[in-house]
């Protein structure tokens, strides 16, 4: 089965949604990365969420080849 890695831009409400719907209801999938302009929140949820990387700006996530 192929596994589909997700990176979340933007961590609002909307990006907290998409989140814990694909962390705990999609087996296929893997949010890897996540970002935001409003960085003091993005620790929390990727330790909540388990999201292995936190990335500076959405390009810096885009360019990663994960």
């Amino acid at each position: 089965m192929q596994q589909y890695k997700i990176g979340i831009i933007g961590a609002g409400r909307i990006g907290k949604v998409h989140m814990e719907s694909i962390t705990y209801n999609v087996p296929t999938a893997k949010v890897l990365g996540i970002t935001d302009v409003f960085k003091d929140a993005l620790p929390e949820l990727a330790a909540k969420y388990g999201i292995p990387k936190i990335y500076n700006d959405y390009k810096e996530m885009l360019a990663c080849e994960d």
